[in-house]
């Protein structure tokens, strides 16, 4: 920021100068030299970026809470144009992973100015509503959880192969929750349960036994009791408001979710309330 006459201007981000820079660091990440290109999307590694990008970023964001994840996340999918034809869940969970830092720290009139910049992101609209959808939800949940314990984000093959979208630390450490972030258009309401793993090993739906699969990997790794849970976030908490720390629907399922799994009472419950038929 340009100071004038001794005067430090304050650091306040207008709706204007995010769509700028956003806009600016994708098209770093467009026209990123192809063999750069390759090997960030391979790493995932903000260090992998060129150096004028790093600084521009630095820059931009400073004193801006949230605003270093969303130019990160831009300038990811100015990446992402490089490489169309190939398969990119990596990258695009490297960026759900920072969209949803940023959603947790911007102001809400912010985080819906990202919402609607589909245009500026080289995303068509719906599919880049349906992507935000999933990340308001996966923030609206940890802000919840995060009033009662520590909440991570998982590493990206978690995320990715085991379908671990967010974990949860009880403060005594000796056990937590791996979860499922679910958001759902057709149900209003918004459900969480602890799952019972042997009800979903008999289900025949992928993705739900690649996450049982994935929390047996996870607890091999990792000490504390860690047990699997599926948030599914309905669609009047998706549409309510962009603000991710005032949800009263997510806030009570979690709510009970914790205190299931304190007291370990929900465990063998059935989940073929979230299961598809």
């Amino acid at each position: 920021m340009v100071s004038w006459n001794g005067y430090r201007p304050l650091p306040i981000l207008s709706t204007g100068r995010l769509i700028e820079a956003l806009q600016k660091v994708y098209q770093l990440g467009t026209s990123c030299r192809s063999d750069k290109a390759r090997n960030i999307r391979i790493k995932l590694e903000e260090q992998q970026a060129p150096a004028e990008v790093q600084t521009q970023i630095q820059q931009m964001s400073a004193g801006h809470p949230g605003m270093k994840e969303a130019l990160w996340a831009a300038f990811y999918l100015g990446i992402r144009q490089h490489f169309l034809l190939r398969p990119n869940e990596y990258l695009l969970c490297r960026v759900n992973h920072l969209l949803a830092e940023a959603f947790l720290c911007l102001p809400s009139s912010l985080t819906r100015e990202i919402v609607n910049a589909s245009r500026h992101l080289g995303m068509d609209a719906e599919t880049w509503v349906r992507c935000c959808n999933g990340v308001l939800a996966l923030a609206r949940v940890a802000s919840a959880l995060a009033e009662s314990g520590t909440v991570f984000l998982p590493k990206i093959e978690e995320d990715v192969r085991d379908k671990i979208d967010l974990l949860f630390l009880l403060p005594s450490g000796s056990s937590g929750l791996c979860v499922q972030v679910k958001s759902s258009v057709s149900d209003d309401v918004t459900r969480a349960v602890i799952v019972d793993c042997a009800a979903v090993a008999h289900h025949d739906d992928v993705p739900y036994l690649r996450f049982t699969e994935g929390i047996q990997r996870f607890r091999r790794g990792n000490h504390a009791a860690w047990l699997p849970a599926i948030v599914s976030v309905g669609q009047r908490a998706l549409v309510d408001s962009v603000n991710v720390h005032e949800c009263p629907a997510v806030q009570e399922a979690v709510s009970q979710l914790i205190a299931a799994a304190r007291g370990n009472d929900a465990v063998g419950r059935s989940v073929s309330g979230l299961l598809p038929a």
